[in-house]
């Protein structure tokens, strides 16, 4: 909508999102909500400026600016906002939008403030005395959590391309047998693990990893089970976002290479936290390649300074991680797929 069509967005869709996206996700599906809301947020903006007299053409400030109100609203992350709209919209940090965008994102801060409070997404424990010893174990975590980024986009690129290929099922069928047997996966898991967080959001079982509250075996079966059911949301044509599964995915991935260093090296309560955090991170940052909005989305949804160190190596190590494992982001490669040229 913003290259292609000059910012115009179709009101209808903006509706099907919506109400998609709300049956999705508290449906279970294994989904987050940034896509959706991203969606959503640009699209009424871009309608909401053609009601005010903007043409067609003119309507990718509104796009962008919607699009940041949204996601900091979704997330109470204004700053990841400014740079996910900058790193993965707009493409461009001297663009004549960011003005108006630093101005949506604080604007969809202060209502998330209002309506729902200042608390992080996570309530983590004071992060306060990390040893040398733990940064041993950093390229470990990040590089397995950057792996499991790659192995989702690679996975979810390959089913796409399947199921384009076969005629037996008709497209409309596809998102219901995605949500079918992401229930199979997340049922499964229950009952060997008692746990839920391979449906939905995850955030329960998440934020227990990040309070040192989940035992770090089963950590590494979440990670493989959230994988195959977010490959089959995202796949089968589920209506939702990768943020929360890809930061569930990574923050597993890190606490249970913590847990296995752990049995050789003496890793405290407050570096297993770090080391989940940087997982976190280092998952999302590498199937978006936006390290900006990878960094300030943990730091802001945890509100701990002594996590940049920690996260800053991550990164680095999950975008080798993703150069080596193709070009091209998560995004652009479904547009690709889709028939889409890149030329912006």
């Amino acid at each position: 909508a913003y290259w292609k069509e000059m910012g115009y967005v179709e009101p209808r869709s903006v509706v099907v999102k919506f109400v998609s996206g709300v049956l999705s996700i508290a449906g279970g599906n294994s989904l987050g909500r940034e896509g959706p809301s991203v969606y959503i947020g640009g699209g009424v903006a871009s309608n909401v400026g053609g009601a005010l007299g903007l043409s067609r053409r003119e309507r990718r400030g509104a796009v962008a600016i919607g699009s940041a109100a949204a996601l900091a609203a979704a997330f109470n992350t204004p700053l990841a906002a400014i740079t996910f709209v900058i790193e993965e919209i707009i493409g461009d940090f001297n663009s004549r939008f960011l003005g108006r965008v630093l101005f949506a994102s604080v604007l969809g801060a202060f209502t998330v403030h209002a309506l729902i409070g200042r608390q992080p997404a996570f309530s983590l424990p004071t992060v306060e005395k990390v040893g040398w010893t733990m940064y041993v174990v950093v390229p470990f975590a990040a590089a397995l959590a950057a792996l499991a980024g790659a192995a989702f986009q690679r996975g979810t690129l390959s089913l796409r391309a399947a199921l384009g290929r076969q005629k037996k099922l008709p497209r409309w069928s596809l998102p219901i047998l995605g949500g079918f047997l992401t229930w199979i996966v997340g049922a499964a898991v229950y009952l060997m693990s008692g746990k839920i967080g391979v449906f939905g959001l995850g955030y329960q079982d998440l934020s227990a990893a990040l309070n040192n509250d989940f035992p770090w075996k089963i950590a590494g079966v979440m990670v493989a089970a959230k994988l195959i059911a977010t490959i089959f949301g995202y796949g089968f044509g589920g209506s939702g976002g990768i943020f929360a599964p890809s930061l569930f995915i990574g923050g597993m991935a890190g606490f249970f290479a913590a847990g296995l260093a752990g049995i050789w090296l003496p890793l405290t309560g407050a570096e297993r936290i770090v080391l989940a955090a940087i997982g976190m991170s280092a998952c999302l940052g590498a199937l978006v390649r936006a390290p900006l909005t990878s960094l300030l989305i943990v730091f802001e949804m945890t509100h701990q300074f002594a996590l940049i160190p920690g996260l800053l190596i991550g990164l680095i190590i999950s975008q080798t991680v993703a150069r080596a494992a193709g070009r091209l982001n998560f995004y652009d490669a479904i547009l690709v797929q889709d028939g889409h040229e890149l030329h912006k």
